[in-house]
């Protein structure tokens, strides 16, 4: 009788072995859900208002996020920008260009569908369509009001926040939520709250009303910071004078 030749030596990886036994893979793949749920699912920031904060005291805790995120410095992002207004089932949605140069001011480029600038900054509103016409609003007025209210929130200068705002904040894991009311009487019946989100150091999202028939998101795309604009880039996004 043929002697039967020998069984090769048992090479096999892992993988594979996982594969010829469903049992072993199962348990391997449930403990690795059990152990590390953030890698099958997507995070969310606290979806209800925090307490109250108050600088020098809660507010110690969340110093280091607002130091992370003033820090940060110059900085380009692309956003979505969605207009809900309550006569209409669907948004309006934009797209754009953010620029924020804290000596400066903000720099919303609109480029879809249309093409339109809005500059924000101490002395007001400029508004630039694509033609070069431009409109100002000087600041103190209710229209400049609403939107310059989003400058100390932009920069996280947490001293103007605190004398501008009433802070609540909510954290889950390592998303955040901040809800900024303005002390301004007139201006929180306009606003309600800027209310803005993220993750890590990361805004994602920004919230708040225009009027009492529109509300507008702005969700915030690939950020780069610590950016360097040059002349000609001042110059095109914002105030010449600046």
């Amino acid at each position: 009788m043929a002697r039967r030749p020998p069984r090769p030596k048992k090479t096999q990886t892992t993988i594979f072995r996982m594969k010829s036994n469903p049992r072993i893979a199962a348990l391997l793949l449930l403990s690795l859900f059990t152990l590390h749920p953030s890698l099958f699912l997507s995070a969310a920031p606290p979806a209800e208002r925090g307490s109250v904060i108050e600088r020098g005291s809660s507010a110690d805790e969340w110093q280091w996020l607002f130091s992370a995120l003033a820090a940060k410095g110059a900085t380009f992002s692309t956003f979505t920008e969605n207009r809900y207004f309550t006569a209409r089932k669907e948004p309006i949605t934009l797209q754009g260009e953010m620029r924020l140069a804290p000596e400066c001011g903000l720099s919303l480029r609109y480029t879809a569908p249309g093409e339109t600038l809005t500059i924000i900054d101490s002395e007001g509103l400029l508004l630039r369509d694509a033609k070069g016409r431009t409109r100002q609003i000087k600041a103190g007025t209710r229209d400049a009001g609403l939107v310059t209210a989003l400058l100390p929130v932009m920069r996280f200068d947490s001293e103007q926040l605190f004398k501008q705002f009433t802070v609540y904040a909510a954290r889950d894991g390592g998303d955040w939520r901040f809800d900024f009311v303005p002390l301004n009487e007139k201006l929180a019946s306009a606003l309600g709250a800027i209310v803005v989100t993220g993750a890590g150091a990361e805004i994602k999202k920004i919230a708040f009303n225009t009027s009492p028939k529109l509300r507008v998101e702005v969700l915030v795309g690939e950020s780069k910071t610590g950016v360097v604009f040059t002349a000609d880039e001042l110059k095109s996004y914002f105030r010449a004078d600046k």
